[in-house]
Order: structure tokens, then C-alpha cells, then sequence
């Protein structure tokens, strides 16, 4: 797992954390990558595509970005076109890499946490890639391997935007997309169906469902209009456990402490089903 605004990057087995290692990111570390060039680190669920040693970085471990949220994402948002588009689902489907606008060669490397500027030390340096010390590199390159579940976002962001880099919409139309999410908190015995929307006009809105998975009855129901991972007067929290906890930023807390012991189940369960556009098969 790594965390954009802590700069950590956290090994977990089996759901535990084992060691933690502070990293830097792209000259741009405040975005999600979306095209070649922009010097941003991507943010979603990826996977280890291979692992060498590097002459420039000593250790490197490539990741498989774009995937398939980034490639269905930069299609609605008209960043590809349709031949593009193609050629970014049949590279991903066969595991390789495509040299196109949304840019390719995202990894984890060694190199240091540090680049000498001209007047001080930067921080964040790659060009979008993660960046460890070379001794922390030496135990993250041995602990993974080639399908290794890889985790990137940013708790500064707001739920709608943290959620929505982790799912890939399953459902595109003209003026908006939709994507679903199952999460099983096996700690608190919840299950969570998250759902995600947007519209070309900017709306977005997300909707929780919490249900016990021992008895499968509802607890709670979320829905928060306008996307701000915040409960405003507009918005709507029903609860049969007579007021939620914490309430919605409890929920969000409980969520993204969750998330990175989840993600193996996560990963397991992407599938290649192909988006639907306008209600049709795409």
C-alpha cells in the first residue's frame, strides 16, 4: 500500500501490517496520472507486472498502468479515441505495456527519497514513478512478485475521489458512468456496497449500503449528492443502530483503514466484462 500524503509506503500479509518505508512521488504529487508527461504518480489498485534490476534506479518493480480504470476513465473523459481505446484494452489483456498518451513505465525503484535542485532538496522527483531508498527498495523488491496486489491513493482527497481510482466503471453512457464496489470489513463482520456516479455536468453523488454478514439485514444506507465526502442537509444517513457512530466521517475513516487489508479480496475479483455504453454492449 502506498500512501501519497503520509509518503509511506506499507508492506501487509495476510491482512497485517509487517514494515512501513517512507517514499517520494512525481514532480507532480497532488494528481492522478492521466496523461504522458505530466510527472503525476497514478492513484488506484494495480498489480506487480515484472520485477529487474535497474542501472539508473538499482531495483525496479514496473506496474501494470495503465489498467483498466485508467484506459475505460481517459475513454468517457475523451482523452483516447476509439482506436485508441482498443489498442489499450487488447495491450492490457495481454499484459503489456503500450507507449501511448496516457504513458506507460510506472514502477517502484531505488534511487533515494532526494534529488539535489538548484538551490535545496526535492522530495518529489520521478517522473511518476515511487521512490524508496535503495536499502527499504532491497525489501520491498524481495517481498513482491509478479500479480502482488499494489495499492496507491491520497486520504487528503475526498471519499468520492479515493473510491471512485479504486473501481472500474462498469457502466459508461454519454453523460455519465457508474461503478460498483463490494467490500467485506471482516473485522467489524460488514459487508459495504458502495456505489459510485458521475455526469458529464459534473454531478457526482455515492451511495453506501452497510449490511451485517452474519444475518445479511441492513444496518445503515448512505448518500451523500454531491460527491464531497461530506454530510450536508441535502444529503441522506439512515441508521438501524439508533445513530451511526461517528457518522459519515467515521464511515470514511473506517473505510480507508480497511481498505489496505482488503485488497488482495479486491483484486481477485476484477474481471473483464466490457463497459456498457447507452445500455449496449460495447
Amino acid at each position: 500500500m502506498i500512501e501519497k500524503a503520509s509518503k509511506t509506503l506499507t508492506l501487509y500479509q495476510q491482512g497485517k501490517e509487517i514494515a512501513s518505508f517512507p517514499c517520494s512521488f512525481g514532480l507532480n504529487p497532488l494528481i492522478s496520472k492521466s496523461k504522458k508527461g505530466d510527472l503525476a504518480t497514478p492513484e488506484g489498485l494495480y498489480k506487480v507486472r515484472y520485477k529487474r534490476p535497474s542501472r539508473k534506479y538499482y531495483l525496479f518493480v514496473g506496474l501494470d498502468y495503465p489498467n483498466l480504470k485508467d484506459i475505460r476513465k481517459a475513454f468517457w473523459e475523451g482523452r483516447l479515441t476509439e482506436e485508441e481505446y482498443q489498442q489499450y484494452l487488447e495491450a492490457y489483456k495481454a499484459g503489456r505495456s503500450l507507449d501511448g498518451p496516457l504513458g506507460n513505465g510506472i514502477g517502484i525503484h531505488g534511487g533515494g527519497l532526494y534529488r539535489k535542485g538548484k538551490s535545496r532538496l526535492v522530495r518529489n522527483w520521478t517522473h511518476g514513478c515511487i521512490a524508496l531508498a535503495d536499502r527499504d527498495m532491497e525489501s520491498v523488491y524481495r517481498f513482491v512478485e509478479p500479480g502482488t496486489p499494489v495499492l496507491i491513493y491520497n486520504r487528503n482527497r475526498s471519499f468520492f475521489e479515493i473510491m471512485s481510482e479504486l473501481v472500474v466503471p462498469d457502466f459508461l453512457k454519454e453523460d455519465g458512468w457508474q461503478a460498483r464496489l463490494n467490500l467485506f470489513l471482516s473485522e467489524y463482520q460488514l459487508d459495504l456496497k458502495i456505489l459510485l456516479s458521475a455526469k458529464r455536468n459534473g454531478a457526482r453523488a455515492i451511495e453506501v449500503v452497510g449490511i451485517e454478514s452474519f444475518s445479511g439485514r441492513p444496518l445503515f444506507y448512505v448518500r451523500d449528492l454531491n460527491g464531497n465526502g461530506a454530510l450536508e442537509p441535502l444529503d441522506r444517513f439512515y441508521s438501524r443502530l439508533g445513530g451511526f457512530p461517528g457518522g459519515y466521517p467515521f464511515l470514511q475513516r473506517l473505510v480507508l483503514d480497511e481498505v489496505p487489508k482488503e485488497v488482495l479480496n479486491l483484486i481477485q475479483k476484477e474481471d473483464f466484462r466490457m463497459a456498457l455504453k447507452d445500455g449496449a454492449h460495447y
